[in-house]
């Protein structure tokens, strides 16, 4: 934490400071009803995402959402809220379809990718020159290009 701000948090780092923190950090420091409505939304998103969740329980954080928005809507500001604001109505009836979100939500593809960010970024790297080379061979000498053959001969690239 630098100068009062977070940094480098990834999507489930935000998501569980949001889950469980955020209620706890914020409710010395705001009026009771905007304590009360944050402390709901985050409430919302743990039962969620709890491992073992049952249909009643899915029902009635259907049934909640919008009244959990709609205190949202009365506190905040109409710019602090984009169309994403509206995802959450979706997300129980996504749940009973699907099941539990931990199988069917993006953390786990992103962890991987992570691990598997710098063995690409070597193979990138290593593929470049001859991706350009490549594409300059293809061209015609009639398209004006900004590296022409010859400067990519004369540079061993």
């Amino acid at each position: 934490m630098q100068s009062g701000k977070l940094h480098s948090m990834k999507s489930h780092d935000c998501h569980v400071f949001m889950e469980r923190l955020l209620p706890i950090a914020l409710k010395e420091l705001l009026p009771v009803h905007v304590w009360k409505a944050v402390t709901e939304i985050s409430l919302f998103f743990r039962d969620l995402c709890c491992s073992t969740i049952t249909v009643k329980d899915m029902e009635r954080l259907e049934k909640n959402i919008a009244e959990i928005l709609c205190k949202l809507e009365k506190i905040f500001p109409p710019s602090f809220f984009n169309s994403m604001e509206h995802l959450p109505v979706h997300l129980p009836r996504e749940a009973r379809l699907c099941g539990p979100v931990q199988y069917h939500w993006i953390y786990p593809f992103e962890r991987f990718l992570n691990h598997l960010k710098p063995k690409l970024v070597i193979r990138l790297v290593w593929r470049v020159p001859f991706v350009m080379r490549t594409c300059v061979k293809r061209l015609q000498t009639s398209v004006p290009t900004i590296f022409s053959k010859e400067w990519i001969l004369r540079h061993e690239i």
